[in-house]
């Protein structure tokens, strides 16, 4: 299907919520997330006003949402629903919470589509069967449960989604589907849709076929669809996929999914006794290995010393061993991260770099062009731009970045213009790549631009939405009209550094040197980057520690016009010019300011970004660099090893809680000095493995003492 026009855009009030962006779109549907009062929803507009069961559809989700009360279920103001006129036709609309975190199909990506564990299958599997109780309760069904349905709040806790296809139970629907009268939409997803609903007659225990798919997903790493199935019953063949789940759960999914609606468990209600059966079962299980335990425990308490330091030093390796796995298998890399901009948010201040500036266009700047009747087709005028330009050139700028799209020719009236953005050596302009597997269009350089004079604009960011790494060039695939290998910072950085007599070299294929600065991408793994896309060139972003959380001084486009900055102020400085209002959206989380309250302008990342290369190959102020994986874990263990023999002398809490709380802190502290310098040591795995270490040999040295 064609993606539909935006009905709505950023900065219209609709229904006393302004539209802040588009969040997405399917079907006759669209998502805008809206702001009312300082709080942040979203507003689910149907466009298809002449579509009655698309309106049918439309009105019973907005009744089951007003009805429904669960932390797990979206919630909807009391006059959430509502009918408007708006330019491009009459809409209906939905006023809803705005769920924090992402949806269980994104979450599988960002993890690579590894599988879950049991644990976790089992807590997210109760969590959704006690969200279905509710639904089911009230006499409704879901009908489309799949893991982009799932929402995954940064707490851990799940909430469902998208009822847009849910269905009352009455006593009137089932006797229709029992006389074969159901005239149902067949409403399903591809692998995840029992056959009762492929011919319209879903009944409550369709759901339930659903979660057994999606949990089969989420423990194996393969969609339902990408499975084999028995030819004769249609059963999945997942289990050789997961042959070490409990035959419990794994006869509870398969129940789950059974081909017959009266095979499969008859309400939430049992689902959820038997998860407590196997719970049960797990229980039983951990019984035996505290036997084990406690056998180990009594060989402890019975010697002397040395076969105290022998067993302390098996445990110290059990915990390496433990440590190292996980985080080879990235489970701690977000908290490795997170650590990081701890870290990095606690470095003396700097200044700002004064070889920069920003030319910013905020709200008043977009209004200013429109009250002096300048032609603007995005959010600045080409008359705009011309004048900018005049007096940036003629003020002898080194450099000027246009971070502001434009794949739009420039208006006959301003020729000036036409001819700088194609002759201009001193300017780049900005372009977006495309994502053909994602499908994602890209947005093109302006026409006049020749592309060595592009960089494109394209960030990468991890699983938590946070900006940490830059990336310097990419190869171009076929097809992309962007064109470009290099970034928009990159293509500022080489004009700058070559009026400073440093041309940049490439060193074989994953190194780049700046005069006499050798500068190594990133490889997997990295640090605490234990899964990561590492293609193309990429380093760790060094953000400048600043008050304002900016690289560079900055000023508005209107101050730049009216004179108000001197060419003085102007001669010999890399300028970015780009757009910080908020209704263009075009703002990041980064280390130092990861709430939404606090993100950056892209323009401002950007001069970070050149600030940062800049400053490596001028300053000597470093780039973040990590140790190569083999000294980090030579470190982690030496670290647990030594921290775990060393707990044999300690006896009492006192001296048991400095063992403890000590060393972390002087790792903490040496980590941190270490950065100083643009070094990122494994902090979290040495305190971790130091912690666990140290308390399990002065828990034992307490007990043998009892």
């Amino acid at each position: 299907m064609t993606p539909l026009e935006p009905v709505l855009h950023p900065g219209m009030s609709l229904g006393g919520y302004r539209i802040v962006r588009l969040l997405g779109q399917g079907g006759f549907c669209q998502t805008y997330e809206v702001e009312a009062n300082g709080s942040v929803q979203v507003l689910k507009v149907l466009i298809k006003d002449d579509y009655p069961k698309a309106v049918a559809l439309f009105q019973r989700e907005a009744k089951v949402l007003g009805k429904l009360r669960h932390p797990g279920i979206p919630k909807v103001p009391k006059d959430g629903y509502f009918q408007a006129t708006t330019p491009a036709g009459p809409i209906h609309g939905l006023v809803m919470e705005k769920i924090p975190g992402i949806d269980l199909g994104q979450w599988l990506d960002h993890r690579q589509h590894r599988p879950i564990t049991e644990a976790l299958a089992l807590d997210w599997l109760r969590q959704v069967v006690e969200i279905l109780a509710q639904v089911h309760r009230q006499n409704y069904f879901h009908r489309d449960i799949k893991p982009t349905n799932i929402m995954l709040k940064p707490d851990g806790r799940l909430v469902l989604i998208d009822f847009g296809g849910v269905r009352e139970i009455t006593d009137s629907y089932l006797a229709d589907q029992a006389a074969g009268r159901v005239a149902s939409t067949r409403l399903h997803s591809r692998g995840y849709a029992p056959l009762e609903q492929l011919d319209g007659m879903a009944v409550p225990q369709s759901d339930f076929f659903a979660v057994g798919r999606t949990f089969v997903h989420l423990l194996s790493g393969q969609a339902p669809h990408q499975i084999p199935a028995d030819a004769e019953t249609g059963r999945l063949l997942w289990q050789p996929l997961v042959p070490w789940l409990l035959p419990e759960f794994a006869q509870l999914l398969e129940d789950l999914m059974a081909p017959f609606p009266g095979e499969r468990p008859p309400s939430a209600r049992v689902i959820l006794d038997r998860l407590e059966g196997i719970e049960a079962s797990l229980g039983q299980m951990d019984d035996t290995l505290l036997s084990t335990w406690q056998r180990g425990r009594r060989w402890w308490r019975s010697g002397g010393r040395g076969q105290r330091w022998v067993a302390a030093s098996l445990w110290s390796a059990m915990v390496v061993s433990g440590v190292v796995g996980l985080r080879l298998a990235g489970a701690l890399q977000l908290w490795e991260l997170r650590t990081l901009d701890h870290l990095m948010g606690r470095r003396p201040l700097e200044a700002l770099d004064d070889r920069l500036l920003v030319i910013t266009l905020g709200e008043a700047d977009i209004q200013a062009q429109d009250a002096a009747d300048m032609a603007r087709r995005g959010s600045l005028a080409d008359q705009a731009l011309d004048q900018l330009l005049d007096q940036l050139l003629a003020a002898q700028v080194a450099v000027v970045g246009l971070d502001i799209y434009r794949d739009f020719p420039v208006a006959a009236d301003v020729p000036r213009l036409a001819q700088r953005l194609a002759t201009e050596p001193r300017l780049v302009t900005v372009c977006k790549r495309a994502d053909p597997e994602r499908g994602v269009p890209g947005i093109l350089p302006p026409p006049e631009s020749p592309i060595p004079q592009v960089g494109f604009s394209d960030f990468v960011v991890d699983g938590d939405g946070v900006l940490r790494r830059q990336l310097l060039f990419v190869t171009p695939h076929q097809g992309d009209g962007c064109g470009t290998a290099y970034g928009f910072a990159s293509q500022l950085v080489w004009r700058y550094l070559v009026t400073q007599d440093i041309e940049p070299e490439f060193v074989g294929d994953r190194g780049l040197r700046l005069g006499e600065t050798p500068i190594n991408f990133l490889d997997r793994p990295t640090g605490g980057y234990q899964q990561l896309d590492a293609s193309g060139g990429q380093v760790l972003l060094n953000y400048r520690t600043t008050a304002s959380g900016q690289a560079a001084p900055q000023v508005s486009l209107m101050e730049v016009l009216g004179g108000q900055v001197t060419a003085e102020a102007l001669r010999d400085r890399i300028v970015l010019i780009g757009v910080t209002a908020p209704s263009a959206g075009d703002y990041w989380p980064t280390p130092q300011r990861p709430s939404a309250q606090r993100e950056l302008a892209g323009v401002q990342v950007q001069a970070h970004m050149v600030s940062q290369l800049i400053s490596t190959a001028l300053d000597q102020r470093p780039l973040l660099w990590t140790w190569p994986l083999g000294l980090e874990i030579f470190w982690i263990s030496g670290i647990t090893l030594g921290s775990g023999i060393g707990a044999v002398w300690l006896k009492g809490w006192r001296w048991g809680s400095l063992g403890i709380g000590g060393l972390p802190l002087g790792l903490y502290g040496l980590s941190w000095a270490v950065l100083l310098y643009g070094g990122w040591l494994p902090l979290l795995p040495m305190a971790l493995g130091s912690v666990v270490a140290t308390t399990g040999i002065i828990w034992m040295n307490r007990r043998r003492l009892r």
